[in-house]
């Protein structure tokens, strides 16, 4: 048992109640139980800590990613003649006592991913310095979005504040980051 699921008489958990949550909107999405297991997983142990935080305490953090400040938000995207697809956003280090830590905890989160699941972070790396200065600045770090699909494998993406380094610096942050990226032409 995960220490994210609760067993008979303890109290719920934010990971009991996501994975929970999950695994009923990966049934409706055609993810089979095994994928549905394993997405469960890797969202507890990205939530870390503040997975296994009793849902009869207030959030640690007022994150503004979900209406009732949870930090992890489902969604399904319709097509036609095609099951849902299921996506989850999440703030990693969402209990953090800082927004530095909780971008080291959001990094962290995408390093496990990328092993997990054999995908590079070099773009991500390269441009860390930006967006997760050591003293930052904003309402989040990084966030992570991920497309269930069925195999186990997701689609990732990592949502950065533009503002890490302060407001006025946005811009400049965006700029650097698109021609880091190889992008120069795209700021503009």
């Amino acid at each position: 048992m995960s220490a994210a699921t609760t067993g008979a008489g303890e109290a719920p958990t934010l990971g009991s109640l996501t994975g929970g949550q999950l695994r009923r909107l990966g049934a409706v999405a055609g993810l089979t139980a095994a994928d549905a297991e394993t997405y469960a997983g890797v969202l507890a142990d990205s939530l870390g800590p503040v997975a296994e935080r009793p849902l009869s305490l207030p959030p640690p953090n007022r994150t503004f990613l979900s209406d009732d400040h949870t930090p992890v938000e489902f969604s399904l995207s319709f097509q036609p003649d095609a099951a849902p697809a299921l996506r989850v956003l999440l703030e990693p280090g969402c209990g953090a006592d800082s927004l530095a830590r909780e971008g080291r905890a959001g990094l962290e989160a995408v390093r496990a991913m990328a092993r997990r699941w054999n995908f590079s972070t070099a773009a991500l790396d390269g441009l860390r310095d930006l967006f997760l200065p050591s003293s930052p600045h904003g309402p989040l770090a990084l966030w992570i979005a991920l497309e269930l699909e069925p195999g186990g494998v997701p689609k990732v993406k990592v949502y950065l504040n533009p503002a890490a380094r302060g407001a006025k610096r946005s811009a400049q942050t965006v700029r650097e980051a698109l021609d880091r990226l190889g992008h120069r032409r795209a700021f503009a």
